[in-house]
């Protein structure tokens, strides 16, 4: 599975949201599944293979997009992540905020 973000794109499951993350078979080059969470430019992923989860970091970089909860010493608004289960195609816990425009992600074992 190849995963691609879409920063900008239209959230049918929850409005007022941007963004997606779209799974494409590499084996047939196909759209097989589009992800919509409570994202808000979503930029970085990563993915977890041992575990199957994948990471999704929302830039939160405009200011029509979710206020932070806490206050940052840098300029900008805080982003935040999601965790979603490959399995199930479900997010497994509650997003939560990080530092200001997270613009990729990493997993590290």
């Amino acid at each position: 599975m190849l995963f691609v973000v879409c920063q900008e794109d239209v959230n049918p499951v929850y409005p007022g949201f941007r963004g997606s993350v779209y799974v494409v078979d590499m084996n047939t080059m196909k759209v097989v599944r589009k992800v919509y969470e409570k994202f808000f430019q979503p930029h970085g992923i990563a993915v977890d293979d041992r575990r199957d989860l994948l990471y999704v970091a929302s830039r939160n970089a405009d200011p029509t997009g979710p206020a932070p909860h806490h206050v940052s010493e840098c300029a900008g608004r805080n982003g935040f992540y999601h965790v979603i289960d490959l399995n199930t195609w479900q997010r497994i816990r509650p997003p939560a905020e990080i530092s200001v425009d997270p613009y990729s992600a990493d997993v590290r074992r």
